[in-house]
């Protein structure tokens, strides 16, 4: 249920499974599986361009957008209105 009282959709659904860690934004969310990888629900672009691939240790959301921590310490950013939002470092 979504805050009208009406039933969300699967896409904006939390999946299922062990996660790591998680974190909330205004109109969608990200959380890291317990084997590394990030899913993000919800709405908006940061759910859409969310990483595929690679493994991470820590997640954030911001109001269009997400970043990562890798494994190897790098950071990844996706979603937002910017092109420099989709980076690695």
């Amino acid at each position: 249920w979504d805050h009208t009282g009406v039933t969300e959709s699967p896409a904006h659904m939390p999946p299922s499974g062990s996660f790591i860690d998680v974190d909330a934004a205004y109109t969608h969310d990200c959380a890291i599986h317990s084997s590394g990888g990030i899913e993000c629900w919800g709405s908006g672009g940061a759910v859409s361009s969310a990483p595929s691939e690679g493994s991470f240790v820590d997640v954030t959301t911001g109001l269009q957008h997400g970043c990562a921590i890798t494994t190897i310490g790098g950071v990844r950013c996706w979603g937002g209105r910017s092109p420099y939002w989709h980076i690695d470092w």
